[in-house]
């Protein structure tokens, strides 16, 4: 007899809190269509930015960059990730490791095909990661490792994750799906696009080519900077002198002579 009481006892409250659920809901009806369709707006106007920004997937990117060149940076993928996918792409013979130093390693000072998987590693531990997962996928004939020295010193502080070896990257700041449709807010939550370069992306006035070369990336659309085909850091002054159909003696031709004799070059 008390389990029947209580049953009905149960179902009453369930049909009283539907009830109210649904005179809640009434009530506030206007308020939440109002919402979803704010949400909805906002989610299409970010679409919208990273759809003509071409904040789009990665290998897609390293895919077009080695069709049409130009220049990428991409805030919705990690740097290890883009470096993987072009390096894969390129499949080079000739490749650099190390700091953001091997950066200006680029492929005019090469007669093979170069790539450079540069500003990955602060210290030697961490170049296993490219080595054991990158390397294995695809073998270089040539590695050129760049050593910050600094990173040899004796009393350097390591901590305990920079010694595992593989070395986990491809976690870092990886982006996607709904994640990548939020970007463009945190961006101008975190001060790295006004409000006003927000709506011209989403209406599709900032050019995504400079010159004549692609941009990929919100980074690349508004800084005018990002990594090229061959994966070095470009600013487009550079960028466009290394594309020059000019060997080393050649650019230096005509250079300003430094106080050490040799030329000087920006």
């Amino acid at each position: 007899l008390s389990s029947q009481v209580f049953s009905r006892i149960d179902t009453k409250l369930r049909r009283n809190s539907i009830s109210l659920l649904r005179k809640h809901l009434q009530h506030h009806k206007s308020t939440i269509v109002g919402l979803y369709f704010l949400l909805v707006l906002i989610t299409s106007v970010n679409y919208l930015v990273t759809y003509h920004a071409r904040e789009i997937d990665v290998d897609r990117i390293t895919e077009l960059q080695a069709q049409y060149g130009g220049l990428a940076s991409l805030t919705s993928t990690s740097h290890y990730n883009y470096n993987t996918s072009l390096f894969l792409n390129r499949k080079p013979e000739i490749v650099v490791v190390g700091t953001s130093r091997a950066l200006q390693f680029r492929q005019w000072m090469f007669n093979r095909k170069f790539s450079n998987f540069g500003g990955m590693s602060a210290n030697p531990s961490t170049i296993f990661t490219i080595f054991d997962t990158v390397f294995t996928q695809h073998r270089p004939k040539y590695v050129i490792l760049t050593l910050d020295y600094w990173a040899h010193f004796t009393n350097r502080n390591v901590s305990a994750v920079e010694t595992l070896r593989p070395f986990d990257y491809s976690a870092s700041t990886q982006e996607g799906g709904v994640n990548r449709l939020l970007l463009p807010l945190r961006m101008i939550y975190d001060g790295n696009l006004d409000f006003t370069k927000y709506i011209s992306l989403a209406l599709g006035l900032d050019k995504t080519s400079y010159n004549g070369l692609p941009l990929y990336g919100i980074n690349a659309v508004i800084n005018h900077h990002g990594f090229a085909e061959d994966g070095s850091l470009s600013y487009l002054g550079s960028f466009l002198d290394s594309h020059l159909p000019l060997d080393a003696a050649e650019r230096f031709k005509g250079a300003p002579i430094g106080e050490n004799g040799l030329p000087k070059v920006n």
